[in-house]
């Protein structure tokens, strides 16, 4: 079954922007910085040791702002440095390769080397390692696909959540 799907920018960027704060270590990361800057001023307030100003108030919604920003240049720059982000690529599921080919590549890579499948709402997500995936746009793949795929990914053990 072979499925064709192209992905812009903003969907690149929404995409691992989504990957990046639903990763449990990021929100620990948040957490404790967020933690860390309130936990710290309301303590000196009520040491008594310290004023409470209005960059107490707004230092945690920049530290935030700021972890976005710079994921948000750093993904938005790997997308512009990497020309087969913006290809269309065209994905072949069979019973025993998934070929990937793009237009300026192709591979194929058998079924006991992917990490596993997921899916969101928007999104079909194929990993090839913990940390790389390729991505399929769920507007581009029909529900009688998934479940083709599903079937396929059972007979070979990979683990998924389709």
């Amino acid at each position: 079954m072979p499925i064709k799907t192209k992905i812009t920018k903003k969907e690149y960027i929404n995409l691992s922007l989504f990957l990046i704060f639903n990763n449990i270590g990021v929100k620990i990361l948040i957490g404790i910085c967020l933690l860390g800057s309130v936990g710290t001023t309301i303590f000196l307030t009520a040491m008594g040791t310290y004023k409470l100003d209005i960059f107490d108030i707004i230092k945690p919604a920049l530290i935030f702002f700021l972890m976005f920003f710079f994921f948000w240049n750093a993904i938005r720059k790997a997308y512009n440095t990497n020309k087969r982000l913006g290809e269309t690529i065209e994905y072949r599921f069979d019973d025993d390769f998934l070929i990937i080919k793009g237009e300026s590549f192709s591979g194929q890579v058998t079924w006991d080397t992917i990490h596993k499948v997921t899916q969101t709402d928007k999104w079909l997500l194929i990993y090839q390692t913990r940390n790389s995936a390729n991505f399929i746009s769920k507007k581009d793949i029909s529900e009688g696909d998934i479940a083709l795929l599903k079937n396929i990914l059972n007979t070979h053990k990979v683990k998924n959540t389709l």
